[in-house]
């Protein structure tokens, strides 16, 4: 994600754990699942990459291209191995593919909704297509927030950029990410996050203020850790940890 544009003619997509479900997610993941060839350029295919191992197939044919110093994926029986750049030049295109839906199929609709309320997809959708349409940054915060980010964004050969905390910090991640982006590229930001990750920098808009970094915080407000407790119903079959509250943000 992020070496070649979406809007390419000889795009299928993204495949990965967070465009499984969605439509273009589903029609790439079926041809990296149905591959006997494929030829891996800058990744190392972990469990979050190939939807918990479901691909190469066995008995593919696997090369690997990533610059020197990256280690090839342990768990890969790779047949030929090329230290080089990855990413494609520009002019770089092959002669044909057959064209697949534009990246604006991968979006729910603006007016999904859930019983409860506006469901997070189409919130999310709505802050993508904010921050495409304005050119601007945008930050996702942990858990499930970075979950609909990675999902619903389209990768580009410009920004706008997305930056996610996988594995590079925590719940409250990207209120002070977007406030950064904002003043290091002068330009506007849009954070994502949860209500229980906005708890964890609500104090940061002090900041915002007083740098005068152009901000938009976008709240996924279910009054829980979402995540936390889709795993407890999940393990457990009930939630255990008690509701945050309900909040106005606004």
């Amino acid at each position: 994600h992020g070496s070649l544009d979406d809007s390419s003619e000889w795009s299928l997509g993204v495949v990965g754990a967070y465009t499984a479900g969605l439509p273009r997610g589903e029609q790439a993941l079926g041809y990296a699942r149905d591959s006997d060839w494929m030829l891996i350029l800058g990744s190392t295919f972990d469990s979050v990459d190939t939807d918990g191992w479901q691909f190469p197939a066995d008995g593919a044919w696997v090369g690997w291209v990533a610059p020197a110093g990256m280690e090839p994926p342990r768990h890969l029986a790779i047949a030929a191995r090329l230290i080089g750049d990855p990413r494609l030049p520009p002019e770089g295109r092959p002669p044909s593919i057959g064209r697949t839906a534009p990246p604006s199929a991968r979006r729910p609709p603006l007016a999904w909704s859930a019983p409860a309320g506006v469901h997070p997809g189409a919130l999310v959708a709505l802050a993508v297509a904010s921050a495409e349409a304005t050119r601007s940054s945008l930050a996702a915060d942990a858990s499930f927030s970075s979950a609909w980010c990675l999902a619903l964004v389209g990768s580009r050969s410009e920004p706008p950029s997305l930056v996610a905390p996988r594995g590079l910090g925590g719940l409250g991640w990207s209120v002070p990410a977007a406030i950064g982006s904002a003043l290091a590229q002068g330009h506007r930001a849009v954070a994502v996050a949860g209500d229980g990750a906005v708890g964890y920098s609500i104090l940061e808009l002090d900041t915002a203020v007083r740098s005068g970094a152009w901000v938009t915080i976008v709240v996924l407000d279910n009054q829980l850790l979402g995540f936390q407790d889709h795993w407890e119903r999940h393990l457990y079959g009930e939630a255990l940890s008690p509701g945050l509250g309900a909040i106005d943000y606004a």
